[in-house]
């Protein structure tokens, strides 16, 4: 009795391959246009902070739209968007969460200190006025709290992460309370979302 082995390969096809270069090199165009602009534009504004402001987000809506668009990604909404100034507090599945949330409400975001080590990401979040925040040195919660009361004494709309880290769709992590402490104290205007993906 012979044993037969049936090996079935999944590589994906020439045009594939070709669509996902496409997509990668246009979403580097983008990035790095949206980078450059925010270069150019942001010292020159530097004695206008309003206009400053302005431009950070349109610049930043209009990159995280087109990205989710090369992505082939869709936003479908459910309920409605904030009308004023708020702080969000929202569930975190993924990196795309930021682009989903940066395409509907222009913000600020509460990032973990981290990502101000990886590469490229690392200016597109400084050009964003990401607030960094490093949750196992409980010495930084105070200074980070007052960088989030600072962005919305500004006018920003502040996303936090309650959770302080991504986790999958089927639960939701204990939430870190030490940054809605703020909204506790200060009493801006706080809303919620949940974010959830499906293929």
């Amino acid at each position: 009795m012979t044993e037969s082995i049936v090996e079935h390969s999944f590589a994906p096809g020439i045009g594939r391959r070709a669509v996902a270069v496409w997509r990668l090199l246009a979403i580097v165009i983008v990035t790095l246009f949206v980078a450059v602009s925010l270069l150019i534009l942001k010292p020159a504004l530097f004695f206008w902070p309003a206009a400053k402001r302005r431009c950070r987000v349109l610049c930043f809506r209009v990159w995280a739209s087109r990205v989710c668009r090369l992505l082939g990604g869709r936003t479908r909404l459910h309920g409605s968007l904030p009308t004023s100034q708020c702080m969000l507090a929202c569930n975190h599945l993924s990196y795309l969460d930021i682009l989903v949330i940066a395409q509907h409400v222009p913000a600020v975001f509460v990032s973990k200190a981290d990502v101000k080590q990886w590469p490229v990401i690392n200016t597109l979040t400084r050009l964003g006025d990401t607030i960094y925040i490093s949750r196992e040195r409980s010495r930084d919660i105070p200074r980070a709290n007052a960088d989030i009361a600072a962005a919305l004494d500004s006018g920003d709309n502040v996303v936090v992460f309650p959770e302080g880290t991504s986790s999958d769709s089927e639960w939701v992590l204990p939430i870190r309370p030490s940054l809605l402490e703020l909204a506790v104290r200060t009493q801006p205007p706080e809303t919620t979302a949940a974010i959830a993906y499906s293929t």
